[in-house]
């Protein structure tokens, strides 16, 4: 008789037990849900060329880092579809060439290659640093194929 008791007694405490982490864990998870959130809005123009949002439109105040765009000079026009791109900003600057994401080096230095569409192409470049102060700069390179 007495281990029946002995039993029940465990069994008892068992369901508590389980209950009591069944109703702190749900409690947890309805505690730890995400706050408000974000909302950033960038227009379709914006969206082609930045692949992250600027200090603006997280409603941080921003300063302007040196930006300078070495090759290719604005409204050249080229007979190939390759194209170097290359500037001077900030030392260790993220920068992104259109959807390339590159990091200048110690001197600020970047560049990299893209592929020109035939005709007339917008080349957006963005330079940011960790403290979310960014340049802009935007080339129109047009590309003629030689016949």
């Amino acid at each position: 008789m007495q281990n029946r008791y002995l039993v029940l007694g465990i069994i008892g405490l068992a369901v508590i037990a389980l209950l009591g982490g069944v109703l702190i864990f749900t409690k947890s998870q309805n505690s730890s849900q995400q706050g408000p959130e974000l909302q950033i809005q960038i227009s379709p123009s914006e969206e082609k060329n930045l692949a992250f949002p600027t200090p603006l439109e997280t409603g941080m105040t921003a300063q302007e880092i040196p930006l300078e765009i070495l090759s290719p000079k604005d409204q050249t026009s080229l007979s190939s579809n390759q194209v170097k791109i290359s500037g001077k900003t900030k030392a260790r600057a993220d920068v992104v060439v259109n959807d390339q994401e590159l990091k200048a080096d110690t001197n600020g230095n970047f560049s990299t290659q893209i592929t020109l569409d035939e005709g007339e192409n917008i080349i957006g470049i963005v330079a940011y640093d960790a403290d979310g102060n960014y340049a802009e700069k935007e080339l129109l390179v047009s590309y003629e194929p030689a016949e």
